[in-house]
C-alpha cells in the first residue's frame, strides 16, 4: 500500500471537525495551504502555494481535501483504496449530484472532443493522485483543473471516478449571496475555469475555436449579383406609437411558404416588410414580390443569418422584427416581440424553455454564455434563435455585418448596456424545417450545432478580447496568486 499525504486547500480556517478525522487515516504528511501561516493547525505545514508544496512531498499519493468542509473518514478510506494499492493514477469523486454539473461538463468535452465521463472534468474535492502526475501538473492543479484533466486524458493517466464522497459545506454567506439573476458562488468558479481553459483554445485555434462558420459570404457585396426590388406596401397606421415596425425575412427556397408568412406579419401593421432571398432555384421570388413588398435577391446562398444583417441594411424602421420564411409564426405570437420594444426593451428574445437535455453542447453554452454576460435571467435564449426583435438605437453599437453572427450582436449588445429579456416563448423545434446533413445527424454534432457553437466562441473571444467588466462574472481565489 502506497504512503498518502493530505493536503488542505482551505480559504478561511481548517473545519474543525476535519483533522481528527484525517488523522485516522495515518497520513505521512499533512499540509495546509492557506493565505498565512497563521491559518495552518500546528499539526499541518504550511504553503502559500499548492506547486511549492507538491514539490516538498515525499509521499507516495496526494490526497487534495477543500479544508472548509468536513468528510466521512470511511468514504475517504473507500476513495483512496484504488489509488494506495496501484489501480489507478487519478481518482475523483462521483458527484451524485452530477445533473447540475451537466451543462459544464458537456461544453469542455465537445470543445476538447474527449469521451464524456460520468464525472466533473473539474476536478472538485477530493482528488487523489500520484505524486508524479502532480509535480507534472504542479502549477495548474487547483487553479485551471479544465487543463489538467484534458493533459490527464491525453497522457493516457489511469482514471477512477466509482466512489462518492460526501462532504458538510460550511456556511459563508458569500457563498450564497445570489439572488435572482445573480450568479452563485459556484457558477462563478466553474465559469473562470472553463474561460481559462476557452483562452488557451482560442490562442491555439483561432477566433472561432476551430469550428466552420458554414462557409457565410462575409464580403457579401462582393460575391456575386443582386438586385433590390421596392415594394410599395407601405402601411400607414401603426400600433406602435410614432414608432414604425420594419420586418425582416430571409428566405431560400421557401416557395411553400412564404407568402403564408408575409400574410401573417402583415396583420401586424408593419411599416415595411423586406424579404431577403438568396440562393433560391424556386419560385420563392416571384410569390414574395406578388406580395409588394421589397424584395433583396441574391443570385448565391448568403449562408446563416447573412441574410438577416442583409435586411437590417435595407430597413428603416425603429423597431426591427425578424422571422424565417420557411414555418409560420402567428401574428399574436409576434406581436408581444414587438410591443416590448415599444415598451422600452432593447432586444426582446424568445424564451426557449430549458429542456431536459441540459447536457447537449448548443444548449449548454447557450446557458454558460448568458451567465458569462450577466444575464443569468436569460437562461438559453438567444439572438439565435426566431422570432426576435430590436430597437434600432442598437445599431449604434452593432455593425450590421455583425448580425451575421448572432450571438456577437448579443454579446456587444450586453456591454455596452442594452435591456435584453426574453419576452415570450414560441416553440420552434416542431416548426423548424428538417435539413439532413443540417440539423440532423446519427452520430455526434450537426452542421447547424457545430456552426453555432463557433459563433458563441466567437462572442467569447470578442468580448475576452475586446473588453468586458469581468468583475460580476468571474471568481477569484487569493490561493492562486
Amino acid at each position: 500500500m502506497k504512503s498518502v499525504a493530505i493536503l488542505l486547500v482551505t480559504e478561511r480556517s481548517v473545519h474543525p471537525n476535519l483533522l481528527p478525522v484525517i488523522q485516522r487515516l495515518a497520513p505521512v504528511e499533512m499540509w495546509c495551504i492557506s493565505h498565512s501561516e497563521q491559518q495552518s493547525p500546528k499539526e499541518c505545514h504550511w504553503s502559500p502555494t499548492v506547486e511549492a508544496a507538491i514539490h516538498l512531498i515525499n509521499a507516495e499519493v496526494l490526497l487534495f481535501l477543500n479544508g472548509d468542509d468536513s468528510y466521512s473518514l470511511r468514504e475517504l478510506s473507500l476513495f483512496l483504496n484504488s489509488i494506495c494499492y496501484g489501480q489507478c493514477d487519478i481518482t475523483c469523486n462521483r458527484l451524485k449530484s452530477a445533473t447540475s454539473l451537466d451543462v459544464w461538463a458537456s461544453v469542455y468535452y465537445e470543445w476538447t472532443s474527449l469521451p464524456f465521463l460520468p464525472i466533473s472534468p473539474y476536478l472538485d474535492f477530493p482528488v487523489a493522485c500520484t505524486r508524479e502526475l502532480a509535480q507534472t501538473v504542479a502549477d495548474r492543479i487547483i487553479d485551471n483543473p479544465l487543463s489538467v484533466f484534458r493533459q490527464v486524458v491525453a497522457l493516457n493517466y489511469r482514471i477512477h471516478h466509482y466512489h462518492h464522497v460526501s462532504y458538510e459545506k460550511p456556511f459563508i454567506p458569500a457563498f450564497y449571496s445570489a439572488f435572482g439573476s445573480m450568479l452563485t458562488y459556484e457558477e462563478k468558479r466553474k465559469l473562470t475555469h472553463l474561460l481559462a481553459f476557452l483562452q488557451e483554445r482560442l490562442y491555439k485555434k483561432g477566433k472561432r475555436g476551430g469550428y466552420s462558420d458554414g462557409g457565410r459570404l462575409l464580403q457579401v457585396h462582393e460575391q456575386g449579383a443582386y438586385s433590390v426590388r421596392e415594394g410599395i406596401y407601405k402601411k400607414g397606421e401603426s400600433y406602435y406609437g410614432d414608432q414604425k415596425l420594419s420586418v425582416i425575412i430571409p428566405v431560400k427556397n421557401e416557395q411553400g411558404t412564404i407568402q403564408q408568412v408575409i400574410r401573417e406579419v402583415k396583420k401586424l401593421c408593419p411599416y415595411e416588410i423586406i424579404v431577403v432571398v438568396n440562393g433560391s432555384t424556386d419560385q420563392t421570388y416571384s410569390l414574395a414580390a406578388k406580395e409588394e413588398v421589397t424584395v433583396v435577391k441574391y443570385e448565391h446562398a448568403l449562408g446563416h443569418d447573412v441574410g438577416r444583417s442583409i435586411g437590417i441594411k435595407y430597413a428603416t424602421g425603429d423597431i426591427l422584427l425578424f422571422v424565417d420564411g420557411d414555418f409560420l409564426v402567428l401574428a399574436q405570437d409576434l406581436f408581444p416581440f414587438v410591443k416590448a420594444v415599444e415598451s422600452g426593451v432593447d432586444m426582446a428574445l424568445n424564451d426557449l424553455k430549458l429542456s431536459s437535455n441540459v447536457s447537449h453542447p448548443v444548449t449548454s453554452i447557450k446557458q454558460i454564455f448568458n451567465l458569462f454576460i450577466n444575464h443569468k435571467h436569460l437562461g438559453i435564449s438567444s439572438l439565435t434563435a426566431v422570432p426576435h426583435a430590436m430597437n434600432r438605437r442598437i445599431l449604434k453599437y452593432c455593425r450590421e455585418e455583425d448580425f451575421m453572427v448572432p450571438p456577437l450582436a448579443q454579446a456587444i449588445a450586453a456591454k455596452n448596456g442594452f435591456h435584453i429579456e426574453a419576452v415570450h416563448s414560441v416553440d420552434i423545434n416542431p416548426l423548424n424545417r428538417i435539413r439532413p446533413g443540417e440539423n440532423q445527424v446519427a452520430d455526434g454534432l450537426a452542421r447547424t450545432g457545430e456552426l453555432i457553437i463557433g459563433d458563441y466562441i466567437e462572442a467569447f473571444h470578442h468580448l475576452l478580447t475586446e473588453g468586458w467588466d469581468q468583475s460580476s462574472t468571474h471568481f477569484y481565489r487569493k490561493r492562486y496568486f
